[in-house]
């Protein structure tokens, strides 16, 4: 099961697409480059933080810093760009210690929380076994406010290695932010979560301690998210009681544990696929509180998804308000894989990772999901690091529950010792319309049928593409520059939207840069 690190909960208003494509159709784009840069040296833009009227900022890292033993001296740098993707600011994210002691604090997180950076670090205090996470404001200009206020406490940390370690999540508004503590295992105990509820003023909305039934061994806690009112959730898959275990069952339960404020309460929700396996799983909540789930499946334990599953839940009462099921038809599964395999009894699609969940206004719901799997190739003494990203997956699920449709978006992706960070694909979704940016092989510049399609193997030698599926069910491509041209390559992962556009980032080598691609 993986976890699934959702960005933003989107409401969009009752999309009902259709399954048409239309090749290098008048797609109405505008991509604006910033100046070409060149990255100071051992150093690497890793994520854009966040934007505001007048320009956004990202955060670098100084990777000849990087240790696995000593993340206390491992440097960042808060970086600032102007709205014509100008720099206007580099500076060393200078952490205050605020105990008065040798030991060092190292860096966390960083986040833009309602208008306000907010700087995340930790220390190890080694004298009262504690690992503590505090929290500074950082300035307009990039300095950061000596203040501190320790927002987590994580108590017997008897050692580094059984220190435990935080997690941050931003609220969909941005308005709050969940500290969540990973707590040292301990397979002997029962599961326990602890949490706070964080303003931008650093003020606790919430803190709160749960110890679950189970047992630490038997648990795994997968994805924890806060909403706009401060209520928690968390996702777990506990190993079934042996006796409970059957040989044609999956063995691990998944449940969806949530606080409420207002109640003060923890209620859960246990999810089940009778006769199938869950392969990947991910949760919402709409407009009303109700809890979605949704997810791929197979039938059985070679976890090749063979269908998938939608399921909203009133959470109080843990009624199921509606519930769709339902296997990938012949059709869609020859997509992926010969007829004479697709007409096997329990086909299926291996690697198929679900990487989004769109809940719509009108209590329907959009999967989003992509065929990504790597691999290592061992020749002697060298290894060859395989990584493979195909087609993106669109599941359209109506307000009751039942699946109207399910398409793809045909891709194929194969690089080798890149870490696959130039493949893959960035969603974004704006009024009505979803846009999906990918670099692809040149020659499939106008090729509509995906056996012809060619791997793009060499990012250095790619398109960008963009492909727009809009409310009348038509899916359009568009070429929107060759890597060539500009002399970098896109990230497609590294992004950041906004109401009207999205902000690129293109790199090759040491050389980079910032662009907006703006939808009309």
């Amino acid at each position: 099961m993986k976890k699934t690190v959702l960005a933003a909960w989107l409401l969009l208003t009752g999309l009902l697409f259709g399954a048409a494509e239309t090749a290098l159709a008048q797609v109405n784009t505008k991509v604006v480059w910033g100046p070409a840069l060149k990255d100071p040296r051992k150093t690497s833009t890793i994520r854009i933080i966040g934007n505001d009227r007048t320009g956004f900022f990202t955060l670098r890292n100084d990777y000849s810093s990087v240790s696995l033993f000593s993340r206390e001296n491992q440097k960042y740098f808060l970086e600032r760009y102007d709205l014509q993707n100008k720099l206007a600011f580099s500076k060393e994210l200078s952490i205050p210690n605020p105990v008065k002691s040798k030991q060092r604090p190292a860096y966390e997180a960083i986040y833009y929380l309602d208008g306000q950076l907010v700087l995340f670090s930790s220390y190890f205090d080694k004298d009262n076994d504690r690992n503590v996470a505090f929290a500074n404001k950082v300035n307009a200009d990039g300095t950061v406010d000596p203040k501190t206020v320790d927002v987590s406490v994580i108590e017997g940390a008897t050692s580094r290695r059984k220190s435990g370690g935080f997690s941050f999540s931003l609220s969909n508004d941005s308005s709050k932010i969940l500290v969540y503590q990973d707590m040292p295992y301990d397979r002997k105990e029962n599961e326990k979560f602890q949490f706070k509820v964080l303003d931008k003023e650093l003020n606790i909305l919430v803190n709160k301690a749960v110890t679950l039934p189970q047992l630490d061994k038997e648990t795994q806690l997968s994805d924890y998210r806060v909403d706009n009112d401060g209520n928690v959730y968390v996702l777990a898959s506990t190993l079934k009681k042996r006796e409970e275990r059957k040989s044609k069952e999956q063995k691990y339960l998944c449940q969806v544990y949530g606080y409420f404020r207002d109640s003060d309460q923890v209620k859960s929700y246990t999810i089940q696929i009778p006769s199938k396996f869950v392969t990947d799983i991910t949760f919402d909540l709409d407009n009303q509180k109700n809890l979605i789930v949704a997810g791929f499946y197979a039938d059985d334990k070679k976890l090749k998804a063979s269908g998938t599953f939608f399921m909203k839940v009133d959470f109080a009462t843990k009624k199921i308000l509606t519930q769709g099921v339902k296997d990938f038809s012949k059709e869609f599964l020859e997509m992926f894989m010969s007829k004479t395999r697709a007409k096997n009894e329990n086909a299926g699609v291996a690697n198929m990772d679900l990487d989004k969940l769109i809940v719509r206004e009108d209590g329907g719901a959009l999967l989003v999901g992509e065929q990504a799997y790597e691999y290592v190739v061992q020749n002697k003494t060298q290894y060859t690091y395989h990584y493979v990203r195909n087609d993106i997956v669109f599941i359209n699920i109506n307000p009751d529950g039942s699946i109207e449709w399910m398409k793809r978006v045909p891709k194929k992706q194969h690089t080798v010792n890149d870490g696959g960070i130039y493949s893959s694909y960035s969603v974004s979704v704006m009024k009505d319309k979803i846009y999906l940016i990918y670099n692809d092989h040149v020659k499939n510049i106008g090729r509509t049928d995906p056996k012809k399609l060619k791997f793009m193997k060499k990012p250095a030698k790619a398109v960008t593409m963009l492909a727009v599926m809009d409310a009348s069910g038509e899916v359009q491509k568009k070429a929107l520059f060759p890597a060539k041209d500009h002399k970098t390559i896109v990230r497609p992962g590294f992004y950041l939207q906004d109401s009207k556009s999205v902000i690129i980032y293109s790199e090759n080598g040491r050389n980079y840069r910032f662009g907006n691609i703006e939808f009309n």
